[in-house]
């Protein structure tokens, strides 16, 4: 048996007919059930090449007059252009037409396509595609992925998608605006008139340094996700978490990238925001007064890290004094308690009579 495949377009004209594949099917067996991804390439390309013709004479046929005096424009030269899509390559036309003579100012011929086409050589769903797929993977395995299973362009490599990829990281930079300085609030009264708040969001943040290959230096990334508790109206979905991060000695704008992403969940002034970090400088410098009603904690994991030192380095002070070595080790773990349990402002109280301790017995010279 045989299979056409027809696409039919539907206009004021009448109708338009293209046929965009024929299957032959003969004995049943597994691999010949349905379509195969070849054909089904082959068939997707036909139908966008279709389509995009078809669309594009539609509107050239809509601007070939004048609007102000309803002559026909003239054709000065016949033009193509291919725009690379998610379904194949195209080539749609792209005329150049001579100025009305009513018209007595701008170049005398122009292109109508210009207006939608804006020069663009790949469609915007393809640019996504490869720049989501190019942030998670390495560049050669987005081609590998992208001709095995879609009918884009054998011109297709790495180095197209890295362009693309660096392409709209600066369009996205561009957007993100200027860097938000501290403190950069609402009005008491414009965040009086808000509506009530959706459950509160947690921002987790952390740094870490990254080396270079061969050990040629490192650098800090700072990274965090953002979370929001729930949605206060009933049915309303609570958005997914986000992450962010940036390289801290390159970023510019590490404030901005941070609200921005709080914004997409939905954030308002209003809205109760809890920071949880290291308490590091750095990471501190993109929270601190960036939200009215924040709150900023020091988690559990940090904290313990630095207890866990001071454990250590309390060895050392048993060695030569044991007594005093052995009550500060049992003020430290009795620290790690209270803070595990919340009570900080005891903790912190505890923390001063250790200092206190330890500055009052100078060390003994070697």
């Amino acid at each position: 048996m045989t299979f056409r495949v027809e696409v039919v377009c539907l206009h004021e004209g009448g109708e338009q007919r293209c046929s965009v594949a024929e299957l032959d099917r003969a004995e049943l067996v597994l691999e010949t059930l349905g379509i195969s991804v070849a054909e089904g390439k082959s068939t997707l390309h036909g139908i966008q090449e279709f389509v995009a013709v078809q669309q594009v004479i539609e509107d050239l046929r809509r601007k070939r007059v004048c609007p102000a005096c309803g002559r026909r424009y003239h054709s000065k030269d016949a033009g193509t252009h291919t725009i690379k899509t998610v379904f194949g390559a195209v080539e749609v036309p792209n005329p150049r037409w001579e100025r009305c003579p009513c018209q007595t100012e701008g170049p005398r011929t122009f292109r109508p396509a210009t207006a939608w086409l804006q020069e663009a050589r790949t469609s915007p769903e393809l640019l996504y595609l490869e720049t989501k797929w190019a942030s998670l993977i390495p560049f050669e395995k987005v081609v590998d992925l992208l001709k095995e299973v879609l009918p884009v362009a054998e011109a297709t490599n790495s180095q197209t998608v890295r362009e693309h990829l660096h392409a709209v990281a600066e369009r996205i930079e561009q957007e993100l605006g200027e860097e938000r300085p501290p403190r950069d609030f609402a009005t008491v009264e414009s965040i009086a008139e808000l509506p009530l708040p959706e459950g509160p969001i947690t921002v987790g943040i952390d740094g870490g340094y990254v080396r270079a290959s061969h050990k040629q230096g490192n650098f800090e990334v700072i990274a965090g996700r953002s979370v929001v508790a729930f949605r206060r109206k009933e049915g309303d979905s609570v958005p997914p978490p986000k992450c962010f991060g940036f390289v801290q000695t390159y970023d510019q704008k590490p404030r901005q990238r941070v609200w921005e992403v709080m914004k997409s969940q939905g954030m308002q002034e209003n809205q109760q925001a809890v920071f949880m970090s290291d308490g590091g400088e750095d990471v501190r410098q993109a929270q601190e007064y960036l939200h009215p009603n924040s709150e900023h904690l020091l988690d559990w994991f940090h904290i313990t890290m630095r207890l866990t030192v001071l454990q250590q380095q309390v060895k050392t002070l048993q060695a030569d004094r044991p007594e005093e070595g052995s009550a500060s080790s049992k003020q430290i773990v009795s620290i790690k308690h209270l803070l595990w349990h919340g009570n900080v402002d005891e903790a912190l109280d505890r923390i001063d009579n250790l200092l206190m301790a330890i500055n009052a017995q100078p060390l003994e010279k070697v």
